[in-house]
């Protein structure tokens, strides 16, 4: 089967003064210009918004790459309206933009890096959706004739110290409306440090930690339908 990229997002939550946007907007685009080539917004958001709000968003021309920058996180996002990739396709280049954002994060703006998270949606188009779910997971001759599946799975792992929340979440359903527009399986990957712990990352260690990331979705996928 083929696991092609509907969603990337890297979100990296920071410790930091935000005062300037234009300049940090500027910041950011330096070294990421190249991809994130698209008219930058500073959104009109006052000061004592709630801190998820976007304050700066940058993007590509062609809509696939986003950075939102709020008071509380930055956010990378990888968008495949049409899924054509696998992750291993794009992740050279998503790790070289992780570094670039991250290097400006710690030399120029002095932030704490503190929490990370990784989601990866990864798509196969398969007639048999449902049907390939259901044999994988459910007991024979438990729902006999479902229009879809969803599976939620949470546990805790570690990573040299890091203590980490992991979700699956797969699901089977229609494309579209009709039934004879084919069916897709989602299935996505949400690995992240724990709320509770606040950690000191640098910009090596956020890129090694987003490329163990992508290796173990990579993997993982494999065995899981």
């Amino acid at each position: 089967m083929r696991y092609l990229v509907g969603n990337l997002n890297a979100v990296i939550y920071v410790s930091y003064v935000l005062t300037d946007r234009l300049a940090l907007a500027g910041s950011l685009l330096e070294p990421t210009k190249d991809t994130l080539d698209g008219e930058p917004m500073l959104l009109p958001v006052p000061d004592d918004a709630p801190g998820e709000i976007p304050r700066i968003a940058l993007t590509s021309k062609d809509g696939r790459f986003k950075c939102n920058v709020t008071k509380d996180y930055i956010e990378l996002v990888y968008i495949g309206e049409t899924p054509t990739k696998e992750l291993e396709e794009l992740r050279e280049q998503w790790l070289r933009m992780l570094g670039e954002l991250a290097n400006v994060m710690k030399r120029k703006l002095n932030c704490t890096i503190y929490r990370l998270g990784h989601v990866a949606r990864l798509i196969v188009s398969d007639n048999k959706a449902i049907e390939v779910v259901k044999e994988r997971y459910i007991k024979s001759g438990a729902l006999e004739t479902p229009r879809s599946l969803e599976l939620h799975v949470l546990d805790r792992m570690s990573w040299d110290g890091l203590a980490l929340n992991r979700w699956y979440r797969i699901s089977a359903h229609p494309k579209g409306k009709a039934d004879g527009e084919g069916k897709e399986i989602s299935v996505i990957f949400d690995i992240n440090t724990v709320a509770e712990k606040k950690y000191d990352f640098g910009a090596e260690s956020l890129v090694a930690f987003y490329d163990r990331a992508c290796r173990y979705t990579i993997n993982s996928s494999e065995g899981l339908l």
